[in-house]
């Protein structure tokens, strides 16, 4: 049980540090050459670029 107790802890920093570091690299690239430019991009991300 100590085994897969481990495996799943090990997993979920995993996913914590691969979906922040995907935020940041979405974050600069709308930031960088989506908003200069007026572009909306698709999603959440997009929507959140239209009511700002």
């Amino acid at each position: 049980m100590k085994i897969l107790t481990d495996f799943f802890h090990k997993l979920r920093w995993k996913n914590i540090l691969g979906l922040t570091i995907a935020g940041v690299i979405n974050a600069f690239g709308v930031i960088m050459f989506l908003s200069p430019v007026n572009l909306y991009d698709s999603g959440i991300s997009g929507t959140s670029m239209l009511l700002g």
